[in-house]
């Protein structure tokens, strides 16, 4: 092959060309020894030994390099290899698409969709193709072209020019205001422009824009209205603090719970035994506790504080009111009409229209109407005759030390016994009855001795 070429390369004028006219004007057969008149058919192959270079004419694709092919790889060619179908290499700019081509348009012209190195057109090559406002060779998304290769504008989410910003900002108000006039919320976007709807100032004590909450003010806000069971909501940093809410339930006895599940606080049932549970509403349940003072009957108590289950009546009494002594038992002084005993501090201790008197519940005081001593209230007795109450009747064992001691009018303290006695026309029983010490006929006689 290499002599060939090389012979080629050493003639002058058209290679194809005979200059004698000799040169292919005899037949297809060898060419005569002596008269040079006819030449058999040119090889215009290769010389390299091989059989192909007998004298038979070549053709592209039988793996070897004829005059005019540039290459033959045989079946290998074509198919964007190095040689195409028609023995000529696969170049950038010949319109066939070669190994580590991404184009090839037939041309080494940049700017109509492949570039001059047919590596195929992209944003950020450096070349403006079609579809690109621009392209700057970079990734810089604030410069004049944007990392798109479009020319910068409102909405492309870059900030260029005097823009505030593009698209939606992710930058709290007190970034762009130094914590002066705002210091708490995020910015917005609108029209490549901050928007302050979002932004205020915590601290002041007043919740407004987005806060939740600032200071003491909560906006309204509770635990409960939270999702929260009970407890104090809190504000810190203008953001509520949930810490001091309670759920009921959870088990933590948090937001004020005296208790919550098995969390009892350390609760115990005092001076009584057992122990205190928590209810449904976290809330200590002593039921469980056996001891006098808790409210609720325990053991034998007949009674708890308030708790006192009967009446007076039911006790035998007719009637007050039934209470409840320090050991839990009936306190039954306020009861009255047990006709057992009618001994009384008070009149409340007494029935009906009782009274008391002497420390005695009873009916008839000094001066009411009586049958007999029995019937007045205290140290009173019932004058005979009369038959009132009075402190000191007549009758032997009746003392007194003056006249106004003895019951009723007409009676005299005798001075002699120290006796109540009765004046002269007095009805009488007895003699002693009388202060004349002679009774008659039923009727005092005489004078007072």
């Amino acid at each position: 092959m290499g002599i060939s070429m090389l012979w080629l390369a050493a003639c002058t004028g058209n290679p194809l060309e005979d200059p004698t006219g000799t040169i292919g004007s005899a037949s297809s057969g060898p060419a005569s020894s002596g008269s040079g008149s006819s030449v058999g058919a040119v090889d215009s192959g290769v010389v390299d030994g091989s059989s192909s270079d007998s004298g038979a004419s070549g053709s592209c694709g039988n793996d070897v390099v004829d005059a005019g092919e540039a290459c033959d790889d045989g079946p290998g060619n074509g198919g964007g290899n190095s040689c195409r179908d028609d023995c000529q290499f696969n170049v950038c700019g010949d319109g066939y698409l070669g190994a580590n081509e991404m184009c090839d348009d037939g041309n080494l012209v940049d700017g109509d969709g492949c570039s001059s190195s047919c590596g195929g057109a992209s944003c950020g090559d450096g070349q403006v193709d079609p579809g690109e406002d621009c392209d700057d060779g970079n990734a810089d998304p604030y410069d004049s072209c944007t990392p798109a290769c479009q020319s910068p504008a409102c909405g492309d989410n870059f900030v260029n020019g005097d823009e505030q910003c593009d698209g939606p900002p992710s930058i709290g108000c007190a970034e762009v205001f130094g914590g002066g006039m705002y210091n708490f919320g995020t910015l917005s976007c609108s029209g490549c422009a901050f928007v302050l709807d979002g932004c205020s100032n915590c601290g002041d004590n007043a919740a407004t824009g987005i806060e939740p909450c600032d200071g003491s003010d909560l906006a309204g806000a509770t635990c409960v209205s939270l999702g929260h069971d009970s407890g104090a909501l809190a504000c810190v940093g203008c953001g509520f603090d949930e810490g001091g809410c309670g759920d009921c339930g959870n088990g933590i006895r948090d937001g004020g719970e005296v208790c919550d599940g098995a969390d009892i606080g350390g609760a115990t049932c005092g001076t009584g035994s057992g122990t205190p549970t928590c209810n449904a509403s976290c809330q200590l349940d002593l039921s469980g506790c056996d001891y006098c003072g808790n409210g609720m009957l325990d053991g034998s108590e007949q009674c708890d504080t308030t708790n006192v289950p009967g009446t007076c009546n039911m006790q035998g009494f007719d009637g007050g009111t039934l209470g409840c002594a320090d050991d839990c038992t009936f306190d039954t002084t306020m009861c009255c009409g047990n006709e057992v005993t009618d001994t009384c501090t008070g009149a409340a201790q007494c029935c009906g229209t009782l009274t008391c008197e002497g420390g005695q519940c009873c009916t008839q005081t000094l001066g009411d109407t009586c049958a007999n001593n029995g019937d007045c209230c205290g140290v009173l007795n019932c004058e005979l005759g009369p038959n009132v109450c009075c402190t000191n009747d007549v009758g032997i064992g009746t003392e007194c030390t003056s006249d106004d001691e003895c019951c009723g009018t007409n009676r005299e303290c005798d001075n002699q016994t120290g006796l109540c006695c009765r004046v002269a026309d007095q009805a009488c029983s007895a003699n002693e009855q009388c202060c004349s010490g002679m009774c008659s006929s039923n009727v005092c006689v005489g004078n007072d001795t």
